[in-house]
């Protein structure tokens, strides 16, 4: 993410938050919640051993963030394809 907004003219973006909206705004991802949750659960996990939270955590994986991944892929390589836009070459 944060390759692809410098790629894009963005030398600003610095950590996971700042990729997150950049790319947001510019439409490769349209779920822009479950990527700050995304960005929590994985701030929350390194710091828990609750078997309830990594339980509670285990789901959102499955039923939220693993979609949210797999619909990024898909736009990034279409992007990369050349079917949005301009061609993109890393």
């Amino acid at each position: 993410m944060k390759d692809y907004a410098i790629h894009q003219g963005n030398s600003t973006v610095g950590g996971s938050i700042d990729a997150t909206r950049e790319v947001f705004q510019l439409k490769l991802i349209t779920d822009g919640h479950v990527w700050m949750e995304m960005i929590g659960s994985r701030n929350q996990t390194s710091h828990t051993y609750n078997k309830t939270t990594v339980d509670e955590i285990f789901q959102k994986i499955l039923n939220d963030y693993y979609p949210a991944l797999l619909s990024f892929q898909a736009n990034i390589e279409a992007k990369r394809r050349g079917e949005q836009g301009d061609i993109l070459i890393w």
